[in-house]
């Protein structure tokens, strides 16, 4: 499943974990254990939003890869 975070397409079946920084303002995707990308926002408000995006995605995606 591919999504898109700050204009950047993400191979979303790689990532492990998302953890998102109110401090920081970001959100970092885990590949690995130790291996992750970091996209920095300018407010908390455009963390959340991109936050819930991510959510959505998740809840639709189909657990088979078949939309019914």
């Amino acid at each position: 499943m591919w999504i898109e975070i700050a204009d950047e397409l993400i191979n979303f079946t790689r990532v492990l974990k998302v953890v998102k920084d109110d401090a920081s303002v970001s959100i970092k995707l885990y590949i690995s254990v130790d291996e992750y990308l970091e996209y920095t926002f300018k407010s908390k408000s455009e963390i959340d939003i991109v936050f819930f995006s991510i959510l959505e995605s998740l809840k639709s995606r189909p657990v088979d890869g078949i939309l019914e």
